[in-house]
């Protein structure tokens, strides 16, 4: 895996290190229950830190149903749904591309690492994988990527691969019953 992809700069001790013992994938239907447990055993932290998921998705029809809408979107073209799994095929995050918009050029990214992972540069190499599947597979112009303002460790990563923070978004979602503002992040694909 390269340190640097057309103007994504991350710190390349960091994606040398993921990348021993990181695989990223696209997700399939096979990997509902291992999902299920990666979900069930980050729900606390990932509730933290983005708004929960209701409570239907935490059983294996729950994320069943998850996993084939989300292939139904890929199929469609507006969403790529990835896993990051070790070599043991354990999942250690997840990244996305959503709602992408063809006609705009456009999607967002999204990523979580287990709680039990961070500092391993694993959100870094997801967002790489992301940019470069945006760019080579979607041919994206522009990619957003939205964080709230108590996730400074997701700025950081984004900022590091070039993302800027180009707008303020209060009430952008709600955690832990309280409304928290955040900020949109932009890379745009083309410069």
């Amino acid at each position: 895996m390269s340190a640097e992809i057309t103007g994504a700069k991350i710190m390349e001790d960091k994606i040398i290190d993921a990348s021993k013992s990181l695989h990223i994938r696209l997700l399939s239907r096979e990997d509902a229950a291992s999902l299920l447990q990666f979900e069930l055993n980050n729900r606390a932290w990932f509730e933290t830190q983005i708004e929960a998921r209701p409570t239907a998705f935490y059983s294996l029809e729950g994320v069943q149903r998850h996993i084939s809408a989300l292939l139904v979107d890929y199929a469609a073209g507006k969403f790529h749904p990835c896993l990051l799994v070790n070599a043991e095929s354990e999942i250690l995050g997840r990244a996305n591309l959503k709602n992408i918009n063809q006609d705009e050029g456009s999607a967002e990214v999204g990523y979580r690492i287990a709680y039990q992972h961070p500092g391993k540069g694993f959100a870094s190499a997801a967002l790489l994988h992301l940019i470069a599947s945006a760019r080579f597979e979607w041919h994206l112009q522009r990619l957003h990527a939205y964080v709230l303002d108590g996730n400074p460790a997701s700025s950081r990563v984004l900022q590091k691969a070039g993302f800027i923070a180009d707008q303020v978004i209060p009430n952008l979602a709600r955690v832990n019953q309280l409304e928290l503002d955040g900020k949109r992040y932009t890379f745009d694909l083309v410069s």
